[in-house]
């Protein structure tokens, strides 16, 4: 039971890790992409 509850918080940290990454990726690649839209209406 308590290697089992180990094991989950593992596993929960290791998917918040992953989430944050997914997220900043996902950033990364949406705030050049707005800046261009801006830089090109002329704002």
């Amino acid at each position: 039971m308590h290697r089992k509850c180990v094991r989950y918080a593992q596993f929960r940290t290791h998917m918040q890790l992953l989430a944050s990454l997914v997220i900043g990726i996902y950033l990364a690649f949406l705030v050049p992409s707005v800046r261009f839209e801006l830089t090109l209406h002329g704002f």
